[in-house]
């Protein structure tokens, strides 16, 4: 007769196998291949253009079949879940053209599929809530606008993608509803200030006071090109004046709060001085201040480095970003 004990023995090596065998069957299953990618792909709605520019490159690279396919699944994967795939694909194309080993780009890309992932849920649940939807003056996002919602997405994805631990992204979407009384509010906005978290807190900041800034800046109306260019400004404020990152951006966010024009805060974190300070205080605004066109009295084409005509840190998106965040997809340019 078999005794108990044996009895639980066997039993347990029955359910284990129950439990394992699903597992292991499925990872005996071949990996797909480039082609059924691409197929699996265009079903899903990726560029099947971006997708073959991938193929040709990785080939001329001298990668595998197996290894160009890793190149493609992480895209496939996330447009099959109907979230943002295209930055991934950027992203594989830019390490090609840097010549990045496969053992180095792959974990790239899947630390952005991940990212995307993460964000589309947080997004999703966000855009959900009642007081979000009443902030930017539209029911879901999701439906009402998709390239708003994968913006927003990339924006937060990519917040991530530079560090900005997913609890800090949390903490800025959940104070924009209840901190903010301007609406509506455009969803570029909340990409826009997700877009600089990165910058902000890099330069040693603090989430809470980047986070007062933030929400301040967007409730006085600032708008994209305005928030974008607040690292800059207030990294030129430091680097004139020595204060420490900390109080520049509290008196800037206090100087917001208060009514202070844009062009104002930004033209005196310019000039090297603390927004709401005395008019004689170090690098006060200068007469042409930026965010009103170009730097001050600079003939065209004759700006700093990287800005053009527009303001530091304007153009449009962060550098690599294009509307998304660095190799995000869809707008993007990272």
């Amino acid at each position: 007769m078999m005794t108990l004990s044996a009895w639980l023995k066997r039993a347990t090596a029955g359910l284990m196998l129950l439990l394992v065998g699903p597992v292991l069957g499925a990872t005996a299953q071949p990996a797909p291949s480039v082609d059924q990618l691409m197929t699996a792909g265009r079903q899903a709605g990726v560029d099947p253009a971006l997708m073959e520019q991938v193929v040709q490159r990785a080939e001329r690279a001298g990668y595998t079949p197996d290894q160009t396919a890793q190149l493609l699944r992480p895209a496939v994967g996330l447009a099959q879940e109907q979230l943002p795939a295209a930055g991934v694909l950027q992203k594989a194309l830019e390490g090609l053209a840097k010549q990045v080993p496969p053992p180095r780009i792959q974990p790239v890309l899947q630390r952005m599929h991940a990212s995307t992932q993460q964000a589309g849920t947080l997004i999703g649940t966000w855009t959900q809530r009642p007081a979000v939807q009443a902030m930017m003056g539209q029911g879901d996002v999701a439906a009402a606008d998709p390239a708003a919602r994968d913006q927003l997405i990339r924006s937060a994805a990519q917040a991530q993608m530079q560090d900005v631990p997913a609890d800090v992204v949390q903490q800025l979407l959940d104070a924009l509803p209840t901190q903010t009384k301007r609406r509506p509010v455009p969803p570029g906005e909340v990409a826009a200030t997700m877009q600089v978290l990165p910058e902000l807190m890099g330069n040693g900041a603090s989430a809470q006071t980047t986070i007062e800034l933030l929400t301040n800046v967007v409730n006085a109306g600032y708008g994209p090109s305005s928030v974008r260019q607040l690292p800059t400004a207030v990294q030129a404020a430091r680097q004139q004046n020595q204060r420490p990152m900390e109080v520049l951006m509290r008196n800037a966010a206090r100087a917001v709060a208060q009514g202070t024009p844009a062009a104002d805060v930004l033209g005196r974190l310019f000039g090297g001085g603390v927004p709401g300070g005395p008019p004689g205080e170090v690098g006060g605004p200068p007469s042409n201040v930026p965010g009103q066109g170009k730097p001050p009295n600079t003939p065209p084409g004759k700006g700093p480095p990287g800005q053009g005509d527009g303001p530091p840190g304007q153009g449009g998106d962060p550098p690599g970003q294009g509307g998304d965040p660095p190799g995000q997809g869809g707008n993007s340019g990272g």
